[in-house]
């Protein structure tokens, strides 16, 4: 079972602001983000990994992260 992701309205400024083609990339990063947490093999190309105690990261592109 998946979380609702919701994504805060200044990461949607900042991803406004990128090349089409980022914009797409890191949008459907996100979108993959919900059904592949906690699944290492369904999530190894989203480059997941653990930051902290309750904190992660995700790749949204090669220049591009995402903190959650």
């Amino acid at each position: 079972m998946s979380k609702p992701l919701s994504i805060d309205p200044a990461v949607l400024r900042r991803l406004q602001g990128l090349p089409k083609s980022e914009r797409v990339e890191c949008l459907l990063a996100l979108c993959e983000l919900p059904e592949t947490f906690g699944r290492p093999h369904a999530h190894s190309g989203l480059g997941i990994r653990k930051l902290g105690n309750k904190l992660f990261e995700c790749r949204g592109n090669v220049a591009l992260r995402f903190i959650f």
